[in-house]
């Protein structure tokens, strides 16, 4: 084989790897946490909401990871009776390239420093995920919580509320999934003392379109209470035949150039 020819084939696969890179959009990579009011409900105006925007470095509040695709609050961030420290995680961190899109939502603690039980609701999205479209025309997303609860929180903390929602579009339109085209509900496990987890699977209809995924859990936690968790989603496609097939052609033409090349040399 000859030189030109090697370099033929090294276009080929990278070219291949290219045309199904998945899309990286500078779409707004989010995290909005609420705690309810003194009614402990959420929607009747006396919330407190805070909204985190990768990259955005002034405050209120400001993103505390300096790295594109990871969002921080930092330590002991107040929001009502609640202290949080949480972090996000997305494209191009994580389980992301041309058939799996993920998002990634680490609580590393969330403490109910005030006098009753109250209601809190933590929210992570990120819009712009394209990926390369399966042959039977669906995507499935696999969803999974755990965690742990503090060893003696008083009786009645649970989470409420764990779902992973996909929404069909582009942009600012997307965040926070207004209009979600799929929902996957995890089984809200009662909290403590000790660990909790849950694993949901689901498919969609799916055919190459962009999408956002948002992840949203609310806890009820009474006076004491601290809750440490991970939420993680992973929506997958398999690779399509003909990159296989050119990918697998392109690396055996190459692995017999260097044999051949190195009994040349032998």
């Amino acid at each position: 084989m000859t030189h030109r020819r090697m370099l033929f084939l090294w276009a080929v696969l990278a070219g291949a790897v290219l045309m199904w890179a998945p899309t990286q959009a500078s779409a707004a990579f989010k995290l909005r946490v609420t705690a309810a009011g003194a009614d402990n409900t959420f929607g009747t105006g006396d919330d407190t909401s805070f909204t985190w925007q990768d990259q955005v470095l002034l405050p209120p509040p400001p993103d505390l990871n300096p790295l594109p695709g990871m969002l921080s609050t930092g330590p002991a961030f107040a929001v009502g009776s609640f202290l949080i420290n949480v972090d996000g995680t997305s494209k191009p961190f994580g389980t992301n390239d041309a058939t799996h899109a993920n998002l990634h939502l680490h609580a590393l603690t969330v403490t109910n420093i005030g006098g009753t039980a109250g209601l809190i609701r933590i929210e992570l999205t990120d819009t712009d995920f394209a990926l390369s479209p399966s042959g039977n025309g669906f995507a499935e997303m696999v969803s999974t919580i755990g965690g742990t609860a503090n060893s003696a929180p008083t009786p009645g903390s649970q989470i409420t509320l764990a779902q992973q929602l996909i929404q069909l579009g582009s942009g600012a339109a997307t965040e926070f999934a207004p209009a979600p085209t799929f929902t996957l509900t995890n089984a809200p496990p009662a909290l403590g003392p000790g660990a909790f987890s849950d694993t949901k699977s689901g498919s969609f209809a799916y055919n190459g379109e962009t999408f956002s995924i948002t992840e949203k859990v609310e806890l009820s936690l009474t006076t004491g209470s601290i809750v440490s968790f991970d939420y993680d989603s992973v929506v997958s496609t398999p690779a399509p035949p003909g990159l296989i097939l050119a990918c697998a052609g392109a690396g055996l033409s190459l692995l017999g150039y260097r044999l051949r090349l190195r009994k040349a040399i032998a």
